[in-house]
């Protein structure tokens, strides 16, 4: 079914594949569609640089002269390559001889919008499906667009031992672009109902299941709390792998990559 919309993006991601070009996927939220995905293949890896001295032996590539020009006014030719090797080789091959490439450290994901303009807010166009409950586009049109749109957020807190390694509760609080609902995974001697929103497990495992079954099922846009990526999502990636569970926390069903590069700022 062909569909035209405008989208807020609020992440992306570049797909590697072994000697393919690589895809270019994106989630956001449409004020007409509700939870996006957007996929784009068939894009290249993109650099600039010198015209190459003549005897340099370079992969597989195109190039384009005077596509932009760098700090000093020189143009600089467009290197295009089909996949992330050929470019690594590439800029070896030039690197090699006293030449350089720039921008190849820019993520193509994050290329392609800028050359579109695409700061967040978009205008889609193309054919769609509806996939894991999201509408699903591959390779539709696209241009820059004004969005305003809410988004579904799930605020977490977790509740654990601080002299004790243990991990007693999960809260979540759903609100925006639906019904606000509250929901606690609890652990209890035994496994019942407490209340409407509260559910006691007998152990952790089936706690971290039941949540994490939760987390898919709602599909939230944004993940808040205090410091939700540096403490609360941290423990519960340990406890997930003590229990011998994947931390399946992205719409990709993935673990997420948290990293702290200075004390007190994490990232995911």
């Amino acid at each position: 079914m062909d569909y035209s919309a405008s989208v807020f993006i609020l992440t992306g991601e570049t797909e590697d594949f072994s000697g393919k070009t690589p895809r270019l996927r994106y989630f956001g939220r449409s004020p007409e569609l509700g939870p996006v995905e957007i996929e784009f293949t068939g894009f290249p890896y993109v650099c600039f640089g010198p015209e190459a001295d003549a005897g340099v032996e370079l992969p597989e590539h195109t190039q384009r002269a005077g596509v932009v020009k760098n700090f000093s006014g020189e143009y600089m030719r467009g290197y295009y390559c089909d996949n992330r090797d050929d470019l690594r080789k590439l800029s070896d091959a030039l690197k090699g001889a006293g030449q350089e490439l720039l921008e190849t450290d820019l993520k193509a994901h994050e290329r392609f919008l800028m050359e579109l303009g695409v700061r967040g807010g978009a205008w889609i166009e193309g054919s769609a499906r509806e996939k894991n409950g999201r509408i699903y586009f591959k390779n539709p049109k696209i241009r820059a667009f004004a969005v305003k749109t809410d988004f579904r957020k799930a605020s977490i807190d977790i509740e654990n031992g601080v002299n004790i390694d243990k991990l007693f509760s999960i809260a979540v609080h759903l609100t925006g672009c639906g019904p606000e609902r509250k929901k606690v995974f609890m652990l209890d001697e035994s496994a019942y109902e407490m209340n409407d929103f509260t559910t006691c497990y007998s152990n952790e495992t089936d706690l971290l299941n039941a949540f994490l079954t939760y987390i898919e099922v709602e599909d939230p846009d944004i993940i808040i709390g205090w410091n939700v990526i540096g403490y609360d999502l941290n423990q519960l990636q340990r406890y997930c792998e003590r229990n011998y569970l994947d931390f399946k926390f992205d719409r990709q069903g993935r673990e997420p990559d948290i990293f702290s590069p200075m004390m007190g700022v994490s990232f995911a």
